[in-house]
């Protein structure tokens, strides 16, 4: 009736909570902290002596951020030292030992308050932690949903890419066919064209004077232009007029041969002029080809380019997609595992407020009561032998 309302509530939340705990498992009981069977009997202790053991006992106990390894080395041995010997019999480097020791429990005590609060905290927010938990796992599964769509349309990305890569690697194997094509055809031409330039000019040459038959270059000559007649299908009767003519004196030739040879000069002429245009479309072709070529080249790079980014954010997503049910494995899990940590934190709330009391009604209130430690009264031998059970008695409690 008299409990704040924040104390009811945690009050409430630990019945609650050991309820579902029983609902839901067989109980478990804690292990007991005294030995099993009849307890041995001890041995008596000094009570100042057992006073000053358990304030040792909480200094080594405390956490090492509390108290340092090195301070705990200095203080329990003046522990004895210090607290054994009666407030008003203690020198100056005593009654600094004992603000040291006053000043260690203090932080003890603060360390032990802040971890009761804590964890009572935690018993207080249990509910709020289970909401939290049912929170966390429901945004876990939604993004699974979005990280498995994100793969996807990765997975798409890197389909098109592809898709893309191999039309960009045919039209380049294209381009680069219909440019070799081009050149060879180019190639060809222009060599027809040499061939005719050829034949023109020494047609001029043979119209005005007779050639020297028996030089080599002149048999080639001659042998050219009746490969070529034959070749551009020069009409058989005009092919031999012309070149009987060749070998007759220019003067002696008669009109006809002048009219032949006249003819095959022009039959010649004229496929040179059809040649020579034919060589400049074909050179244009070519250049076309060329540019194409290298543009087909561009495109491919950069679709190639395309694919390894695409790849590489489908393997973002993937790895994404893997963390992200990892972290909805593990909410699930914490969701499910709520009450047994509940169970948990009930025991290390318990744990840390028996702590605190214990220092509190332990080594605190020993070093309170050495700190002020009276002179002790002298007794007659008769009253001392009868108060020696007693103070046995006493010295046994305190142990």
């Amino acid at each position: 009736r008299h409990l704040s309302s924040q104390a009811q509530r945690t009050a409430f939340l630990r019945v609650f909570l050991r309820f579902l705990r029983l609902a839901n498992m067989a109980p478990m009981k804690r292990p007991s902290s005294t030995p099993a069977g009849a307890p041995s009997k001890k041995k008596a202790v000094d009570p100042i002596t057992a006073k000053c053991d358990s304030i040792a006992a909480a200094l080594r106990q405390a956490d090492e951020g509390v108290i340092p390894a090195t301070a705990l080395e200095m203080l329990v041995p003046i522990i004895h030292q210090t607290l054994s010997v009666p407030k008003d019999k203690r020198h100056e480097f005593q009654l600094k030992s004992i603000d040291l020791l006053e000043k260690s429990l203090a932080d003890i005590k603060t360390s032990l308050e802040a971890t009761a609060e804590a964890k009572k905290a935690t018993v207080e927010g249990a509910l709020a932690e289970r909401v939290a938990r049912k929170e966390a796992a429901a945004t876990a599964a939604t993004a699974i949903a979005d990280l498995q769509e994100k793969c996807k349309a990765s997975e798409e990305a890197v389909k098109i890419a592809k898709e893309a890569a191999a039309t960009a690697t045919k039209a380049m194997k294209d381009a680069e066919k219909a440019l070799k094509q081009a050149t060879t055809e180019l190639q060809s031409s222009t060599k027809k064209k040499e061939e005719l330039t050829k034949c023109v000019e020494a047609i001029e040459v043979y119209e005005k004077s007779v050639p020297d038959a028996s030089t080599a270059e002149t048999k080639a000559s001659l042998k050219l232009l009746t490969k070529i007649g034959k070749q551009w299908e020069v009409e058989a009767a005009l092919l031999d007029t012309a070149m009987k003519a060749f070998k007759k004196e220019v003067s002696a030739r008669p009109e006809f041969d002048v009219l032949a040879t006249g003819q095959f000069r022009e039959f010649f002429a004229k496929k040179l002029t059809e040649v020579t245009a034919d060589v400049e479309a074909k050179d244009a072709a070519m250049k076309t080809a060329e540019v194409a070529t290298a543009t087909t080249k561009e495109v491919k790079t950069t679709a190639d380019e395309a694919v390894k980014v695409a790849t590489a954010a489908l393997a973002s997503a993937k790895t994404a997609e893997k963390e992200g049910l990892a972290a909805s494995k593990t909410a699930e899990q914490k969701v499910t595992s709520w009450l047994a940590d509940m169970e948990v934190t009930l025991n290390e709330s318990d744990d840390a407020a028996d702590a605190l009391s214990n220092f509190l009604e332990g080594p605190a209130t020993a070093f309170a009561e050495l700190k002020e430690l009276p002179v002790p009264e002298e007794v007659p031998e008769e009253e001392a032998a009868t108060a020696a059970p007693e103070a046995d008695a006493e010295a046994e409690a305190a142990a």
